[in-house]
């Protein structure tokens, strides 16, 4: 994965547009180094970044050379600016109090070589998830081209989680999705014929209908380093190897991240519940497959814990409470927010755990033959890359709550049979609490990711199910088991009481 791109920027004006794409980039937690000598530029870009994350290109932005710092709420996420040119050491850095920003806000620093003992250390976690916005180290050094007065070669130098950020920045190290590649990708495999693009999700993979002579296969673009087919490839061996149904992967091209799939069609789950009787049959062949992964061994990948549930939440301060307040979240609402969700987790961290699809909803099950038999054999899951080992009652809350939720008779029938067919035992009351909270985890997740698909990424049309994120909010606040949280989002939040009206 490239740690390194070096770019050349003709004029000011291309440094600007650089701090700004950076700037879309950014995560809480993130420490961005600007190196260079006098002149190279570092001011010009401190200024554009900080204005892109206001959204204000008038916005003033001093320097801090004489006042060490300067700090900003009016950006998406906190942000200070040092200028450490006056520094002797590292221990300077301690009388600014620059903690919270480390953990909570941007920090965007100027000469830092001159206090290098002074500064923050990251630990990348094990397996990084793009959504999951962990903050870290990027460095970019701006020198002078020989010749040429107004031009500079910059340097981005990436720790951990910026690597993968890279595939998303105007310096285009993420292959580019093209026609031709799909093209070149289905003749290696002897498979060209007519190509249909399907819906878009929520990622940056897009899929094709490819038909020749009859025949009909799925194309997944899915380009690196952003997307990687190898998580997907891995998913399908695992189902596979248990027994249950899943696209079948017919070439790979992991390099380059295409995949050649079979067509499931086009009949969702959603699509086959027309009736009450439908539902019943279906759902319960969709639960049916919660067992049936719950009694096997679990797949060899991430867990679910504190860390990565909170990485998921921050998506409700560090996106949707700017994008409604104008102003980066206050630091200590962000902490407090923060505490809850780690004490919820608490709730849960000892229930049965089990592979986990993570967005196990109608949508993502394919009825082969809605007229056949009702067996898991006849229901295959899709956009399972994702998956992760968690609580057995994240995907369960899944099924019967999210996109089309079940009446409330079915729903606790269903619950009933689950806890019934597992293997590992767990109490109802326990497993409706972390029902509850891995449903209120999932809206909060989902508010924020519909602001950042909005506003960061550019996409139309992707508000639609806003509304009906509240709603539910609305209601599971008020659970027991989410307690907590509803605290927190009286002090922080108390508008939230207006979304359900």
């Amino acid at each position: 994965m490239q740690s390194q791109v070096t770019l050349t920027t003709t004029c000011e004006k291309d440094t600007e547009n650089l701090a700004r794409e950076i700037a879309r980039y950014t995560f809480a937690g993130d420490f961005i180094r600007l190196e260079g000598t006098l002149g190279m530029g570092k001011t010009t870009f401190a200024r554009a970044f900080i204005r892109a994350l206001a959204g204000d290109d008038d916005l003033a932005v001093p320097s801090p050379t004489f006042n060490l710092m300067q700090v900003y709420d009016e950006t998406r996420l906190p942000v200070v600016h040092v200028d450490a040119y006056r520094m002797g050491d590292g221990s300077e850095l301690e009388m600014l109090d620059l903690d919270s920003y480390y953990e909570n806000g941007v920090t965007l620093m100027e000469w830092c070589s001159n206090v290098e003992d002074g500064l923050p250390g990251y630990k990348t976690p094990k397996r990084y998830v793009m959504e999951s916005e962990v903050g870290d180290f990027l460095t970019i050094e701006l020198s002078e081209i020989e010749g040429a007065v107004d031009s500079r070669q910059v340097t981005l130098k990436a720790n951990g989680t910026w690597r993968e950020r890279f595939g998303l920045l105007p310096t285009s190290i993420m292959r580019p999705q093209t026609e031709e590649g799909r093209n070149s990708f289905l003749k290696s495999q002897h498979f060209e014929g007519h190509i249909t693009p399907l819906s878009p999700d929520c990622s940056f993979r897009t899929y094709y209908r490819v038909e020749t002579n009859g025949e009909k296969r799925l194309i997944m673009d899915a380009p690196p380093p952003v997307e990687k087919v190898q998580d997907f490839t891995d998913m399908v061996n695992f189902y596979e190897e248990i027994g249950l149904r899943v696209p079948k992967v017919y070439a790979s091209d992991v390099e380059n991240g295409y995949l050649l799939l079979e067509d499931l069609g086009d009949q969702s789950l959603r699509s086959v519940c027309a009736s009450e009787a439908m539902q019943e049959k279906w759902l319960t062949v969709a639960t049916d497959i919660l067992i049936h992964t719950a009694n096997n061994k679990k797949v060899d990948v991430w867990h679910y814990s504190a860390d990565s549930m909170w990485q998921e939440a921050k998506r409700f301060t560090d996106w949707y409470l700017p994008y409604v307040t104008g102003h980066a979240t206050h630091i200590a609402d962000r902490e407090s927010f923060k505490k809850a969700w780690y004490a919820s987790f608490e709730k849960i961290k000892n229930l049965p755990q089990t592979t986990c699809h993570y967005d196990y909803h109608i949508d993502n099950l394919m009825c082969l033959n809605p007229k056949g038999e009702a067996t898991i054999q006849n229901l295959a899951m899709i956009d399972f890359q994702d998956a992760r080992v968690g609580p057995v009652c994240l995907d369960v809350a899944c099924l019967l709550e999210d996109r089309f939720p079940a009446d409330e008779a079915l729903r606790q029938k269903l619950i009933d049979r689950f806890l019934d067919g597992i293997n590992e035992k767990v109490s109802k009351e326990d497993f409706i609490a972390g029902y509850n909270l891995c449903l209120l985890h999932r809206y909060f997740k989902i508010v924020g990711l519909l602001v950042r698909l909005q506003e960061r990424d550019k996409r139309e049309n992707v508000m639609g199910r806003m509304n009906e994120a509240w709603e539910m909010i609305h209601k599971l606040l008020h659970k027991p088991a989410c307690t907590e949280i509803k605290n927190v989002m009286d002090k922080i939040y108390p508008q939230y009481q207006e979304k359900a009206a």
